[in-house]
């Protein structure tokens, strides 16, 4: 109901309005929605934890290798700041755990959480790896080492260095008895390592595959080397025959393996038969040459000869002569040695010589050996008054 002298009251209403967009501002909008989440995405971290080790040489070749310098570069990336821990065992099958305290292993040396780390970063460390094989590198990115962390692992496998070892050389080729050699060990070896040889009648055993179990005379007993090598031992054999020589190359204190060997090579050693260049009679006691002998005026007859080719030393020289009524004798005696040092015992108290049988167109030999009385001998040589007697009774009483 109105009332008089009012104003009729006008019924609200509601209006919906609706805005009305042409289609190119619809597509506009969708690309800035886009981009706006483009912008969101690549405000958010763009990499996960990651964390690995390279090995190389010098030269920045791969070539994780034990018992020699390598460089270490530890490399990866980091969502926060954290602290890196490097943890490394034998790989025997486990896998790493999740706390960096309690993980079995070694802490690799610089990085038991002594590095924060945030974002991409790398390390590089010279390390000289003390074990061939293969080794499980446990990583964590991590608050502390009592820290829970889902660990990164990585393998390793390190070999051992090459190397070669052999005989390059005699000196003299064919050694003579007693004649003292050098021979000539050399070989290449990529990390440090030691030589060891031995020397040995042939004929035996094949050589052992450590230098402590052959049998064989030393001749190198762990020289130091490295690099491209050789080295020089001197030796010498008191009899002729084949020898075995067995080298080995072995790794330095840190690394018992053996790099190289065993090598074996044989050598010789040979007794040439002696040569006579010069040859005189000369009188005993003079010394003075004889272009003739005179029996009756001369009572002893002396020869002095010179070698080409020496006799082994402490070999018998044999002369062969004739009296005046045409019978042959011939004397055999001790009376050569030329060693450097003297022979302990140059010469033996025993007389040796043959007999010869001929019976019914065959001929027969027979050697005999009779021992004698040293002192005896000499009384009896100092009785001739011969040059050299001093000498000549010296060496017998050796």
């Amino acid at each position: 109901m109105v009332k008089r002298g009012s104003k009729p009251r006008r019924r609200a209403k509601l209006r919906r309005r609706t805005l009305l967009c042409p289609p190119a501002f619809k597509q506009s909008l969708a690309i800035g929605l886009i981009a706006c989440a483009a912008l969101l995405a690549l405000a958010a971290p763009a990499f996960a934890d990651s964390v690995a080790i390279g090995v190389t040489t010098v030269s920045g070749q791969s070539d994780p290798m034990a018992f020699s310098p390598r460089v270490f570069t530890v490399s990866g990336t980091s969502s926060t700041s954290k602290r890196l821990y490097v943890k490394y065992r034998a790989a025997d099958g486990r896998s790493c755990g999740t706390v960096p305290i309690s993980e079995p292993g070694r802490w690799l040396t610089g990085f038991a959480g002594d590095s924060v780390v945030s974002g991409a970063f790398g390390f590089q460390k010279v390390i000289t790896w003390d074990a061939a094989g293969p080794y499980l590198f446990c990583y964590w990115l991590a608050a502390s080492d009592s820290s829970i962390v889902a660990p990164m692992t990585q393998t390793i496998v390190f070999r051992p260095p090459g190397g070669a070892i052999d005989l390059a050389g005699i000196s003299p080729a064919v050694p003579r008895p007693d004649q003292y050699f050098t021979l000539t060990l050399g070989g290449t070896t990529e990390a440090p390592a030691r030589v060891y040889a031995k020397i040995r009648p042939a004929g035996g055993p094949p050589c052992a595959d450590r230098y402590d179990n052959d049998p064989g005379d030393n001749l190198r007993n762990g020289e130091d080397v490295g690099g491209p090598y050789s080295t020089f031992p001197v030796a010498v054999e008191s009899k002729p025959g084949q020898y075995l020589v067995c080298m080995w190359l072995m790794g330095a204190a840190n690394n018992p393996a053996i790099i190289a060997g065993p090598t074996s090579r044989t050598i010789e050693i040979a007794q040439p038969r002696p040569v006579v260049s010069k040859l005189a009679a000369v009188d005993c006691r003079t010394n003075r040459t004889l272009p003739k002998v005179r029996v009756g005026k001369v009572k002893h007859v002396c020869v002095r000869y010179a070698f080409a080719v020496e006799p082994r030393n402490g070999s018998k020289v044999t002369i062969a002569f004739l009296t005046p009524k045409g019978k042959r004798y011939t004397s055999v005696g001790l009376v050569w040695e030329d060693a450097d040092p003297p022979e302990e015992i140059p010469f033996h108290p025993v007389a040796e010589y043959a007999l010869l049988h001929a019976e019914r167109g065959r001929l027969g030999i027979e050697l005999r050996r009779i021992p004698f009385d040293v002192e005896e001998l000499i009384a009896s040589a100092g009785a001739l008054d011969f040059p050299g007697f001093e000498s000549w009774k010296a060496k017998w009483r050796r």
